[in-house]
Parts: C-alpha cells; structure tokens; sequence
C-alpha cells in the first residue's frame, strides 16, 4: 500500500482563522520581528512581522521610496516610536539605520488587514496589510467590514470602516 493514498486523503482547509494568519480586519498587536532589507526593485525596505495576542501573525515589506516616506511615517507614529532622524537614514536612497529600525521592535501597533488586487494571480485577492494606526484607535480586534469591496475597488470605498484610509 502506497503512503499516496489520494483518494482517500482529508483535505486540508486552510482559512486565515485555522492557519495562524491575521484575518482581514484591524487588530492590535506587537512588532515581534524587523530588520532592513532590499525589494526586488533594489529599493531599501523595512521588513516586518506583527503578532497579535492570539498568536496570529502578518508580515508586511514597506518599501522606502520618495513617494512612500508618508507610510514610514505612519509606521513609527502608529507604534509611537521616534520618526527616522537626520543621520539615521542615507540622504539618497532613504535606507534607515539598524538602530533607528530597531526602535519598532516589541512596540503595540494597530494593523489594518484588507483584502487587495494579488500580484502573483492577477483577477483574484488576498489579505494584505493596508496600513498602521495608533492602537487606540483599534476599538475591537474584529474583522473589518469589507462589503462592497471587489478586484479593482480602493481601500476608500469601505466608506464604513473604522480607520479611514
């Protein structure tokens, strides 16, 4: 008898639920990894992994360029530590220290799971972190309302969500 036994296998289901991920929804959680790495565009990016109390875990990849020192910004605000200073970053290519990356590490964060267009299956979507707000501003670690959302639609037309971005 093979160990291939196909037809009589169980199926694996995997939901965000069952598979450690977080859900599509605002949570509060901890920063438990970060580090400086490189994109696949060779641009600088802060690489991270963020935990909530259950164990459920995300990570996000923010990629420092011009057009996206607003979102670095509201990474440090959001887990209330001190922006990138002058020294602390290179001038050119906006690559943030070790140290100054470091000050995220073990910090509460509200994270904002949403649905988004996926780059590896063009025509479907999957949880992807939109964005950090203050954890204050969580005021239930639910799921996020995200009807009326479809491929294509922007993050603004969830008009009834709680964080407004």
């Amino acid at each position: 008898m093979s160990a291939f036994d196909y037809g009589s296998a169980d199926s694996w289901d995997i939901d965000s639920e069952s598979s450690g991920l977080l859900p599509v929804g605002s949570h509060v959680c901890t920063i438990t990894e970060v580090d400086n790495g490189t994109s696949s565009n060779n641009h600088p990016q802060i690489e991270l992994q963020v935990e909530d109390a259950n164990g459920r875990q995300r990570r996000d990849w923010v990629v420092i360029t011009p057009r996206t020192v607003g979102k670095v910004a509201m990474l440090f605000d959001s887990a209330g530590a001190e922006r990138p200073q002058q020294g602390e970053f290179d001038p050119n290519s906006g690559a943030l220290t070790d140290a100054c990356v470091a000050r995220l590490k073990g910090k509460k964060i509200g994270v904002v799971v949403r649905l988004e267009d996926s780059f590896r299956n063009p025509g479907t979507q999957e949880p992807r972190i939109a964005g950090y707000v203050e954890p204050a501003r969580i005021t239930d670690d639910a799921p996020a309302d995200t009807r009326g959302m479809n491929a294509g639609a922007s993050a603004a037309a969830a008009a009834d969500e709680k964080v407004p971005f």
